[in-house]
């Protein structure tokens, strides 16, 4: 993938402590991916009432190959789950109204090589609030270099990304 001017992006605004995306039902997997640097955890904030869909990957700009995918609020803003390649293949919480439709939710997601370990969690800080964990018990665990996300064609979403995380982020485009 090529590394683009940040204003090449559509429906989004950038200062310097923010990132904010706009995914309206356009597939942002195709293109909007946030590239990580030294770093094993992230937060973000999401308005959205249903399915905000995450991707870690290994390789920026492919979404098919070597991911961990993450779903809030799926089910009807429901569920919340955690999966190596596809969402189907892992774990699942029972997490109801765990989105909004109006209101920023805030939440982190960390990773470990090592341990193979994907969390996520509720608030800013890794490891306080945690909402669900997926453990990768293979024997060739995911790096993860990138993280892309979207809301489906039918819900609207807005998401923000924290500045610690943003100082070590590039939009790939």
């Amino acid at each position: 993938s090529m590394l683009h001017p940040l204003t090449t992006l559509q429906y989004h605004y950038i200062s310097v402590y923010n990132t904010a995306f706009m995914s309206e039902g356009r597939d942002l997997f195709d293109h909007a991916w946030l590239s990580l640097h030294d770093v094993s955890f992230f937060s973000f904030t999401i308005t959205a009432c249903q399915d905000a869909e995450i991707i870690l990957a290994e390789f920026p700009g492919n979404p098919d190959a070597r991911v961990y995918a993450i779903a809030i609020g799926s089910n009807g803003n429901t569920e919340t789950k955690i999966g190596r390649d596809r969402i189907s293949n892992g774990v699942t919480a029972s997490t109801p109204n765990i989105l909004s439709c109006n209101e920023r939710k805030e939440f982190w997601i960390s990773w470990s090589y090592y341990s193979g370990l994907i969390e996520l969690g509720s608030g800013n800080t890794p490891g306080e609030y945690p909402i669900l964990h997926y453990k990768d018990t293979d024997d060739d665990p995911y790096m993860v270099r990138a993280v892309s996300f979207k809301t489906p064609t039918s819900t609207k979403g807005e998401w923000r990304f924290d500045s610690t995380s943003s100082k070590n982020c590039n939009v790939l485009n």
